[in-house]
């Protein structure tokens, strides 16, 4: 058994610091990319607000890549971030200054989703805290709200 089987199934976060969990991610969107044939650039140090520069061949994107989760069949990203002051903990919301698109891979179903931020817009000219993509349509009444993940792939 290789390691990456030992997780097939389960949250990585159970098993991983949070660090090797965005890692994770991010190589897988690269990966992706680079498959697509697109050109994939990495800033130096950390002080950035996206985490890769990606050219598609006619746009160059700010990227934010986050790992996401499977429940009940819809996949979940927290898209904001969070600083740290001496014991307290501050989530900030991402803006389309700082990027243009946010990457998700969830490792539950081994895939990556392209969501611009220019989509995730709320009230306050900031992006929402986090995004909800279903696997399947929702037989509800809030089917125009519903994100199929289908349509976000990489």
């Amino acid at each position: 058994m290789n390691y990456c089987s030992m997780y097939i199934g389960t949250h990585l976060e159970n098993f991983m610091h949070t660090k090797q969990v965005g890692d994770i991610a991010e190589a897988a969107i690269i990966l992706r990319a680079l498959e697509k044939g697109w050109s994939v650039s990495k800033p130096i140090g950390e002080n950035q607000r996206y985490d890769l520069i990606i050219d598609d061949g006619s746009t160059l994107h700010k990227v934010q890549c986050k790992s996401a989760k499977l429940t009940d069949n819809i996949i979940v990203g927290s898209i904001s971030r969070i600083s740290r002051n001496g014991d307290v903990f501050v989530r900030h919301k991402y803006t389309t200054d700082e990027i243009d698109v946010f990457a998700l891979y969830c490792p539950d179903v081994k895939e990556c989703y392209w969501i611009s931020c220019k989509d995730l817009m709320v009230d306050d000219g900031n992006v929402q805290s986090s995004i909800k993509l279903r696997i399947k349509q929702s037989s509800g009444n809030n089917q125009h709200k519903t994100r199929l993940a289908k349509d976000y792939i990489l």
